[in-house]
């Protein structure tokens, strides 16, 4: 049974490819293991990572994930394919037809594997760990997953707009008026008028 590959995944490790291309000249990984929950490249290196380097990857990808790049294919002729780019990591039945894969202006890629239509779908990439072992850097990453990534926004917006009746020191009909169980941004919009009457007068 073929193995299905995260879209979300696979576009992440084309993005890290190409930062770690332009940041140190490595070259795309010669090995990658990609999986939904969590994924890994290898690299030809000759050290491991400082942690500055790993924050400064993380952000390079992070960007450009933000930028909400499109992600876009063509097919050219392997004879043209060849003058350009490695198609070592291609399948040997791939035929003469070569899907390009791009990402905005950032990547260029010969590849067979599903992508997302934009990057902003990706979701934040964040590397678990990094590991150096015999002239092979290994990078593991994974995703923060959409849902939650929603879920923790509004949880936070809530928060942020959340009411102290208590310090308006209100009583009777306006307490009863003003009592918000689920606080959020329209509850505030909407009775902000009310809380700067009642600071007014209770003055």
């Amino acid at each position: 049974m073929k193995k299905e590959i995260d879209p979300r995944m696979h576009s992440a490790e084309h993005i890290l490819n190409q930062t770690m291309s332009r940041m140190f000249c490595c070259g795309r990984c010669f090995r990658a293991h990609i999986e939904k929950k969590k994924s890994k490249c290898d690299y030809h290196f000759d050290r491991t990572l400082t942690e500055q380097e790993i924050k400064q990857i993380e952000k390079c990808v992070n960007d450009v994930i933000q930028a909400d790049m499109l992600v876009m294919e063509e097919y050219i002729t392997r004879e043209e394919s060849q003058k350009h780019y490695n198609l070592e990591r291609l399948p040997k039945n791939v035929g003469d037809a070569i899907r390009i894969v791009k990402i905005g202006d950032y990547d260029v890629c010969p590849c067979i594997g599903p992508h997302v239509s934009s990057t902003k779908e990706i979701g934040k990439f964040q590397i678990v760990s990094v590991s150096f072992d015999n002239g092979v850097l290994r990078i593991r990453y994974k995703l923060a997953n959409l849902d939650n990534q929603g879920r923790r926004l509004r949880k936070k917006s809530n928060c942020c707009v959340t009411l102290h009746l208590s310090s308006l020191r209100c009583t009777g009909k306006y307490a009863s008026f003003l009592k918000i169980r689920k606080p959020c941004i329209w509850n505030f919009l909407l009775c902000r008028p009310i809380f700067d009457f009642l600071r007014v007068h209770q003055r």
